[in-house]
């Protein structure tokens, strides 16, 4: 029996993370009573046991066929590497792995993955990893070269009581509230129902995504060059995708 009273947030969320994982694959006989949120695990996949070959440090060897997105469709093929992390996002699962040859490597735990073998192997001299310094200013899964920067953001009063309940990252940081919170009609020119806040990150493709998932409710004010990246790609939906119903 786990003694409530010595588990940390951490652990918590990580306990019922996994009880949804397990109650996923349960789906089939419990549909009467839960409806879980489909994730592109690769059922084949021995999660379980990749979290005690973390724990154990031994070496684990893995096939994987990268897609656009990994790095250009990475391919590794039989590499011996250290597992160091699992991570969940966006309904999917990755697990992080390490050798000499590819540094860090951030792989999605789907089909692109077709053999994962754990060894009996233990790594002897084994790679520091501190997930949380790695993560630090990473928005989503990837971590690269971008430059982290602070960006500003102006958010709409109905969307604003989602990001205080559910931020946006890690660092975001409230500047103002809006002045009127609670409104019956949208009136995205009233200046009165904007909040505005800061997160400090990387602004990667994946941030990109997420702000075009707000549409209308987010207005980026900073930095410049975020700005122009928005417009450009907006101008260029409403020309090549849109152009006829364009007046």
């Amino acid at each position: 029996m786990v003694n409530q009273s010595v588990i940390t947030k951490t652990h918590r969320t990580v306990f019922d993370k996994m009880e949804l994982f397990l109650a996923s694959h349960k789906e089939h006989q419990w549909s009467p009573y839960i409806t879980t949120e489909e994730s592109s695990l690769n059922t084949e996949i021995n999660i379980l046991g990749l979290v005690k070959a973390i724990e154990r440090k031994v070496y684990i060897k893995i096939n994987y066929e990268g897609w656009y997105d990994d790095d250009r469709f990475t391919e590794i093929k039989q590499a011996k590497v250290q597992p160091l992390h699992i991570k969940e996002a966006n309904k999917a699962w990755y697990l992080l792995v390490y050798n000499e040859a590819i540094g860090v490597k951030v792989l999605c735990l789907d089909k692109r993955v077709s053999n994962i073998t754990i060894t009996e192997e233990f790594v002897q001299e084994p790679y520091s990893f501190d997930e949380s310094l790695y993560f630090k200013d990473a928005f989503g899964i990837l971590n690269n070269d971008i430059k982290t920067e602070t960006i500003r953001l102006k958010v709409a009063n109905h969307h604003f009581k989602y990001l205080e309940s559910k931020p946006l990252h890690h660092s975001q940081i409230i500047i103002s509230r809006p002045v009127k919170m609670n409104t019956d009609v949208l009136d995205y020119t009233d200046e009165d129902i904007f909040g505005e806040i800061l997160v400090t990150l990387k602004p990667n493709y994946e941030f990109l995504i997420e702000l075009f998932k707000f549409n209308m409710w987010v207005k980026v004010i900073e930095p410049h060059w975020l700005i122009e990246t928005i417009v450009e790609q907006h101008d260029f939906i409403l020309q090549h995708y849109y152009s006829d119903f364009i007046r």
